[in-house]
């Protein structure tokens, strides 16, 4: 992967035809969507308090690190997508 190839969630575009889900369809998707975005808010919380204090190597908090960063790029896609 990458560098920084997960930063630029501002790129994605949504919505281009609304007009292809009918009002239900598009419910069911941004639920779905608001439950991953709140879900992907919890993980990396979950990270920073569990998993980097158990760990006295730094690679491995590295990489918690940038997992973490990765969860919250997923949160604010999913966001962008909901409010699109």
């Amino acid at each position: 992967m990458k560098a920084g190839i997960g930063v630029h969630s501002q790129y994605i575009i949504v919505g281009k035809d609304p007009t292809l889900l009918n009002d239900g369809e598009r419910h069911f998707i941004k639920t779905v969507l608001d439950f991953f975005a709140g879900s992907d808010k919890l993980v990396p919380n979950n990270i920073n308090g569990n998993f980097i204090p158990e760990v006295r190597m730094m690679e491995a908090e590295s990489f918690y690190d940038r997992q973490a960063f990765i969860e919250r790029i997923y949160a604010l896609v999913y966001a962008n997508v909901i409010a699109a």
